[in-house]
């Protein structure tokens, strides 16, 4: 396909995404390594308009990238917008360039010819690849909190734990009914700020709540967050080290 094509989904797709985060988009007039502005002015959570560009990499499949010269531009979110080629399939990756060239360091790219000449890329992203990306996973919540910096309110939380309860008790296929408690995993984890990492966060979770949950699902979200050989979450709680302090039990 057509690489202006494959731009032109992969646009209206992450446009879609950053609409429904409950954000505005704004589309650059002229090219300058910025392909999208998101941005909120109107809310009662904002002291002052927040905005972040973004540079987008779509791909039918799966494409993994970095170019030297992002690191000019302030405040830039590189969204990485995968599996276009199946609706159902499709992921957004987005992470500063910062944290991109963070997971290219832990590659060894700084250290090849085509990072030499400016630019590094994959189209057959490796498993390691696709678990340094997970932490950067895209949802609504998290596009809010990567554009604007502020954490989802309690009414935020527990609306995407209803939410995430009721795909995972009604959801017709283990994979949907996984992508409903990673919704409540993911609530769970934006009131735990000491907790280092989404991804880290959720392996400590399932290990704490291992025996709750349908076996099925179970299996699928072990198999995206390996459980820890030390756990710092105390069975049926989701406090971050509740072995120390438990205040928070899980009731539902």
């Amino acid at each position: 396909m057509e690489n202006q094509i494959v731009e032109l989904i992969g646009r209206h797709h992450l446009t879609a995404e950053l609409l429904r985060a409950g954000l505005e988009v704004a589309a650059p007039v002229r090219d300058r390594g910025i392909d999208l502005i998101a941005y909120a002015d109107i809310d009662k959570r904002l002291t002052e308009f927040a905005s972040c560009p973004i540079q987008m990499k779509a791909a039918m499949k799966r494409s993994f990238s970095l170019a030297a010269k992002y690191k000019r531009i302030h405040n830039l979110l590189i969204a990485y917008v995968w599996q276009l080629e199946d609706i159902h399939k499709r992921v957004t990756y987005a992470l500063t360039y910062q944290e991109a060239f963070a997971i290219a360091e832990k590659l060894g790219w700084p250290r090849t010819d085509s990072w030499r000449r400016g630019c590094y890329t994959t189209t057959r992203p490796s498993a390691k690849i696709v678990s340094l990306l997970e932490p950067y996973l895209m949802t609504p919540e998290q596009w809010w909190k990567k554009v604007t910096g502020i954490i989802m309110e309690y009414e935020e939380r527990e609306g995407q734990k209803r939410a995430g309860w009721n795909l995972y008790e009604h959801g017709k296929t283990a994979a949907d009914r996984a992508r409903g408690l990673s919704r409540i995993i993911e609530a769970h984890f934006h009131r735990n700020p000491k907790a280092p990492s989404l991804s880290t966060y959720a392996s400590h979770w399932l290990w704490a709540n291992q025996v709750r949950y349908d076996p099925e699902v179970m299996d699928l979200l072990v198999a995206k967050y390996p459980l820890p050989s030390h756990p710092r979450i105390q069975p049926g709680y989701s406090d971050w080290d509740s072995y120390g302090d438990p205040n928070y039990k899980i009731t539902a």
